[in-house]
């Protein structure tokens, strides 16, 4: 799509705009909605390529830059994406158990029954991943098994 190399980036890289706005022939003063479209695009252009190649780097867009972020940087922003993907998904499983089923036909009534289990599943598992799981100790005695001789 895109014509670049990333042979040579890194963590820590960084495309700036004016690197950018070249690459993607858009510039941001001219059509912001297009540059950052096109923005987004080269970014996931990157990150793949990099995958390709076995630089598994995140790629985000910081501004009209495009970060190759650090394992320290990833390990964050990766955790803060996450958590607001979770949030996401809580809402629309709100929305989902909000349909009036009353409105639906026989057979969306049923894939939309299927999907609310489905999607509650997803949520109460998500939820129980997320307690602090700690082991107990060990409480059962083990009986000791004695030998005679002779």
């Amino acid at each position: 799509m895109f014509d670049i190399e990333v042979d040579n980036i890194g963590p820590g890289s960084v495309i700036e705009q004016s690197t950018a706005e070249k690459i993607v022939a858009v510039r941001k003063t001219e059509n912001p909605m297009e540059f950052q479209f096109r923005l987004m695009q080269l970014s996931s252009e990157v990150e793949r390529m990099l995958w390709r190649i076995g630089k598994q780097y995140t790629v985000r867009i910081s501004g009209g830059d495009i970060q190759v972020l650090t394992h320290e940087e990833a390990s964050r922003y990766n955790a803060a994406r996450f958590e607001n993907a979770i949030e996401k998904l809580k809402k629309c499983n709100r929305r989902l158990a909000a349909v009036d089923v009353r409105e639906l036909s026989k057979d969306a009534r049923e894939d939309h029954g299927r999907s609310i289990i489905k999607t509650s599943h997803i949520l109460a598992m998500v939820t129980t991943a997320r307690r602090d799981l700690t082991l107990g100790t060990a409480s059962a005695s083990v009986p000791k098994m004695t030998f005679k001789l002779g």
